[in-house]
């Protein structure tokens, strides 16, 4: 009986860790209906930062079914989203959209992607990578993220410049704090967008 009640105990100790562990990786990214960021978008040349005057106030509206797979619904104000998105967090725990596309591994820095780089015709590659945890003050706060790179290599004929062409900031259970993309042509532009205020439920 002692067994049998030994066995018990750890097979509950158990699930209830697996279960811990399972809330855990979904309150990293803190997908919830409701919840709400408020980004200033900057444009960055070199040293020079300029506040657009724009804020994009993206927001969890609700939550749809896509090809059997439930998904949150997110909407933006400004271009921050091109309107709408579709995200959920998938087997490995990976920030996903409708299409597929990691948009942050979580801190899973063992993944790494490399993707075309197009506009209306390609033009280079970009090689993704998770960087490790840092800190770093966006409009005076201080936030500990999980930066996810994207470093931009051009085709040899297309005459453009390396480097870093994406950042995204990710802060566990609150959001992104800094989004970056480069202009393509240039590698010290970026168009920015900083958190500046948020609502979380």
């Amino acid at each position: 009986m002692k067994k049998i009640v030994t066995l018990m105990a750890i097979v509950i100790a158990l699930s209830s860790c697996s279960n811990d562990d399972d809330n855990n990786k979904k309150e990293f990214f803190n997908l919830k209906v409701g919840n709400e960021w408020v980004y200033k978008r900057y444009t960055i040349n070199g040293d020079q930062e300029n506040y657009s005057g724009k804020t994009d106030t993206v927001k969890v509206v609700g939550i749809e079914n896509i090809d059997g797979k439930e998904y949150f619904k997110l909407t933006s104000t400004d271009d921050l989203l091109d309107g709408e998105a579709f995200l959920r967090i998938d087997k490995s725990d990976h920030l996903i959209n409708s299409l597929g596309r990691v948009l942050h591994p979580g801190t899973d820095s063992s993944f790494t992607e490399t993707r075309p780089a197009n506009l209306n015709y390609e033009f280079g590659t970009t090689t993704y990578t998770l960087k490790d945890k840092t800190t770093i003050t966006v409009e005076g706060q201080n936030y500990e993220v999980f930066p996810y790179s994207g470093y931009f290599n051009p085709y040899p004929d297309k005459n453009l410049p390396e480097g870093v062409g994406v950042v995204e900031g990710y802060s566990p259970r609150i959001g992104f704090v800094i989004k970056k993309y480069r202009y393509i042509s240039t590698a010290t532009g970026f168009i920015e967008y900083r958190l500046v205020s948020y609502d979380l439920k």
